[in-house]
């Protein structure tokens, strides 16, 4: 058997992926595999012929990351456990707060960024208003925002299906938004305003009245 491992399939090399699954994938003895974030996964067009893996952070896992980056010297954290505790079950904070690297706001960066080529405007508009309220441990009730970003209801929902799908906001319950986690909303805070034209103290300000009740006192105090 000849197996072809093909590391971090995304947005800039799915096309590849892709093609190599039409020109060997049906080839006996050949296998691919390949990582790829969850959120990423609709970049896969041969979903039909392809096993998908969800690789969930269990503690096992989690101590078996943490004694690789140990031993690697790229992490100073004399135990697993705090940082997994902190990361609340996400792979891309679990490893940033162990390594306090980069690569959760590039990621995050390039999500923001494909939607400004691609002129998502509405994505946008809602990623700004929510992660300045989330990032702040804030939650934001739906149609309040839509109203004050002068969305409809039907526009905001093909949005805010993709924004889930990727993982950039979640329904904690009916009609309410909000963060995976503040790691993550904060760098989606900082990757949507430029500062600017987009300041992040005036989307903060017009996003209040679309904080739920019982976390506004918070986002004030913040």
């Amino acid at each position: 058997p000849i197996a072809l491992a093909f590391d971090e399939v995304g947005a800039v090399n799915a096309d590849l992926w892709n093609a190599l699954v039409r020109e060997v994938g049906r080839i006996n003895a050949v296998y691919l595999l390949g990582s790829i974030r969850h959120e990423d996964a609709s970049l896969v067009t041969s979903r039909s012929e392809t096993a998908l893996f969800y690789l969930t952070l269990s503690q096992p896992l989690a101590e078996e990351i943490w004694r690789a980056l140990f031993n690697a010297g790229e992490t100073i954290a004399a135990h697993w456990r705090p940082a997994f505790e902190d990361a609340d079950g996400l792979m891309l904070e679990y490893v940033h707060i162990l390594t306090q690297g980069q690569r959760l706001f590039d990621i995050i960066d390039e999500q923001v960024r494909t939607r400004q080529i691609e002129e998502r405007q509405d994505e946008l508009a809602i990623l700004r208003a929510t992660s300045v309220i989330c990032a702040q441990s804030g939650e934001v009730n739906v149609a309040e925002m839509l109203r004050t970003l002068s969305i409809t209801p039907a526009v905001g929902a093909q949005a805010l299906r993709r924004l889930v799908d990727e993982h950039l906001v979640r329904q904690n319950r009916p009609g309410i938004l909000g963060g995976l986690h503040q790691l993550r909303s904060e760098a989606l805070r900082r990757a949507s305003h430029d500062e600017i034209v987009f300041l992040s103290e005036e989307t903060l300000w017009r996003s209040l009245s679309a904080t739920t009740p019982e976390t506004l006192p918070r986002i004030i105090q913040a």
